[in-house]
């Protein structure tokens, strides 16, 4: 968490969003996760004082950190999993673009 020169204030800067996403869904997916998180008072975990990219796996599933998916296809399959996503973005939305990738992964012509 970065605070510039303010003690009472936080930002949290978010870069992990490709530039092949849909930057509408994305972001309403993003911004549901925070308030879901302050409606139900989640709390954030320690921050990283280590390097996270130079531990090995084994250090970081102890010291909780999951991966992320590592695949298109892991990132659809998670999505689809999602509560928060159908939420946001209604129960017929993330289907419809599992759907369309599972289909063109299938056939790209």
């Amino acid at each position: 968490m970065y605070k510039p020169g303010k003690t009472g204030s936080a930002r949290v800067e978010v870069r992990s969003i490709d530039s092949g996403a849909n930057p509408y869904l994305t972001y309403a997916v993003l911004l549901a996760a925070g308030l879901r998180g302050i409606e139900q008072g989640y709390e954030l975990p320690p921050g990283a004082e280590d390097d996270v990219w130079a531990l090995s796996d084994a250090e970081r599933r102890a010291l909780g950190i999951e991966p992320l998916p590592q695949n298109f296809g892991e990132a659809l399959s998670r999505m689809e999993r999602s509560d928060l996503v159908a939420e946001t973005l209604g129960e017929h939305g993330p289907l419809s673009l599992i759907v369309v990738q599972r289909r063109w992964d299938a056939d790209p012509r």
